[in-house]
């Protein structure tokens, strides 16, 4: 029963080694682009893009759309307006009338700032583009989807004063692994001790649990 407990906390311990949380950010003239077919009016989003932010951010991502910047049809869209219709994760619906908006040799390069209306709730973000011709006639694409990552409350937020705590977990872990071959070299199987070890593990596995699930990133990384 005992060599099962410290099976159970090396795995345990383990999952702490492998799980860094982290949020890679990419260069603005290197990341992917969105790409839109208005011919056949297609979004392809590339999977580094799949993920679009962590819910209540507010400005702090830009992505970009290339567009063709001549239809099938001969329709000339470098002096048309783009919008983008979004529903976000709370299903509320908005629109961003894009003003970042360069010509690119054969194509459309538009800028797409991700603010707290598309953000506000964790989830999948729907979204199409179009273009007004005039006043009465919209070009406009089928939609596609983004995700926003689950946050945190603003008091709950580890940062860079509080890693401290998951350092403190560490510890943990490893002061039980010590209890644990301490028992079993002693050779100290009574229910008692392994009835303590095994409650221990549990409340560990609970703080590790809510780090995996809440926290989105550490400011900075935890020195070993």
């Amino acid at each position: 029963m005992a060599i099962s407990l410290k099976e159970s906390l090396e795995s345990l311990k383990n999952q702490t080694s492998a799980y860094t949380p982290s949020v890679m950010m990419l260069e603005p003239n290197t990341e992917p682009e969105i790409t839109v077919d208005m011919d056949n009016r297609t979004i392809t989003v590339p999977s580094e893009l799949q993920t679009i932010g962590v819910a209540t951010e507010n400005n702090a991502e830009t992505v970009y759309i290339r567009v063709p910047s001549i239809t099938f049809d001969g329709i000339d869209l470098t002096d048309k307006t783009a919008y983008i219709y979004f529903v976000n994760a709370g299903k509320e619906v908005n629109i961003y009338k894009v003003t970042d908006v360069t010509v690119e040799d054969n194509s459309i390069k538009l800028g797409w700032t991700i603010t707290n209306d598309v953000t506000r709730y964790a989830g999948t973000v729907s979204f199409s583009i179009a273009f007004e011709l005039d006043n009465s006639y919209k070009l406009t694409t089928t939609p596609a989807t983004l995700t926003v990552l689950k946050g945190l409350d603003i008091d709950q937020t580890i940062s860079k004063q509080d890693t401290a705590i998951v350092s403190a977990l560490y510890d943990k872990v490893n002061a039980l692994n010590t209890k644990v071959d301490n028992a079993v070299n002693s050779m100290d199987n009574s229910v008692a001790t392994i009835n303590s070890l095994q409650s221990a593990v549990q409340s560990l596995q609970s703080e590790l649990n809510y780090i995996k699930e809440h926290v989105v990133y550490v400011i900075d990384d935890i020195e070993n």
